[in-house]
């Protein structure tokens, strides 16, 4: 139903969506702890398994770690 209201054609489920909110968030340069918060878990580690490691802007995070 909200899929189609929000004019998704493709197939989704609501943990694809999870998924995306949390990458996206994180590509946004959002710290991670918050969207671990936002999305209920109680570790890092369970948010972490929800980010493509190569989700994240590398270039974003060379500039930000460079000397």
């Amino acid at each position: 139903m909200h899929r189609k209201a929000g004019g998704i054609t493709k197939k989704a489920a609501a943990h694809s969506f999870r998924r995306t909110f949390a990458a996206r968030r994180v590509r946004a340069g959002i710290p991670l702890p918050d969207p671990m918060d936002w999305m209920g878990h109680k570790t890092l580690s369970t948010t972490q398994g929800y980010i493509n490691p190569n989700a994240v802007n590398k270039r974003k995070l060379m500039e930000a770690t460079s000397l």
